[in-house]
């Protein structure tokens, strides 16, 4: 027990006598009543008594030159690191110790690199496999530092996506084409965060379900906006004003900011178009009504 650093079961008995050979003989009783035969079990045990180990005849070999005790305390460091070894939840600090007590370990036994023993070479292989786990250990602390931080940008972000949505952005194509592409690209983020090693993916799922959960609620909103028959009126109003200032221009120089102005309307209805395209809408009609007024202003757009 005191070498492989364990309790095994204890003998139970009404006595026992040692003897120096190592000899147990042990009286067990199973019966109060009296009896003529007592049944008693010999055992070999390694304890030995000191004059009989000196005593005892050796085959003049290395191991017998080192000597029983010796030999017995290098099994039991032995053993000590096998414990360390089996840990079933090692962390940094046991694979810190087993690199310990390997070093003390060779410094301690002179013999271990004996060829009837053989153990030195083991060590330093199990040293080496312990610093590179040692090693993974600090990667897997910086990359766990990076998922903390990676989150935490993620969460951020969520926040301020959703705060940007305010109801009373939702009354203008522009304000719900802000809110759908800026939901669709925090979802767009999400996802691809899902990636990262040792992130929380629970909490980045449960995330993308509340953004998810925001865009399908805008979604419903803005079909309903659409559906109205001066949704579209103000973009159509913008390229009524901005041809009358083309009309107006007399310089070349004058146009630029203009054609600057149409390109910006010319792709925020492209990503509408896009947008109004990938939206779950049931109603067949719906989607045709509010596609074609997107048309009507494309057309006007390329009139101007």
């Amino acid at each position: 027990n005191l070498i492989r650093k364990e309790v095994q079961s204890p003998i139970y008995c009404t006595g026992y006598s040692l003897f120096d050979d190592g000899r147990m003989v042990v009286f067990r009783h199973t019966t109060d009543e009296a009896t003529r035969v007592h049944p008693m079990q010999v055992w070999q045990t390694p304890f030995t008594s000191a004059e009989f180990a000196a005593q005892a005849p050796t085959d003049d070999s290395f191991l017998a030159k080192v000597g029983n005790a010796e030999l017995v305390r290098g099994i039991s460091s032995a053993y000590s690191l096998v414990r360390l070894v089996d840990n079933a939840d090692p962390d940094r600090q046991t694979y810190e110790d087993l690199i310990r007590g390997l070093a003390r370990m060779v410094d301690s036994y002179y013999w271990l690199d004996h060829e009837q023993v053989g153990f030195k070479p083991l060590i330093a292989e199990l040293s080496r496999t312990a610093e590179l786990i040692v090693d993974e250990f600090e990667k897997v602390v910086a990359f766990k530092a990076q998922a903390e931080q990676v989150l935490a940008e993620a969460e951020e972000r969520y926040a301020e996506v959703t705060r940007s949505i305010s109801t009373s952005e939702l009354n203008t194509v522009e304000g719900f084409l802000k809110a759908l592409t800026g939901l669709r690209t925090l979802r767009g983020e999400l996802i691809s965060k899902q990636e990262t090693r040792y992130i929380d993916l629970a909490r980045l799922q449960a995330l993308d379900a509340q953004a998810e959960e925001h865009f399908d609620r805008v979604t419903r909103e803005c079909v309903q906006f659409l559906m109205r028959d001066e949704a579209l009126g103000p973009l159509q109003r913008d390229l009524e004003t901005l041809n009358g200032d083309i009309e107006a221009c007399e310089k070349v120089a004058e146009i630029e900011p203009l054609r600057t102005r149409l390109e910006a309307l010319a792709e925020g209805l492209d990503l509408l178009t896009e947008v109004i395209s990938g939206l779950q809408i049931d109603d067949a009609t719906a989607r045709t009504q509010i596609l074609e007024g997107i048309s009507d202003v494309f057309g006007h757009l390329n009139r101007v």
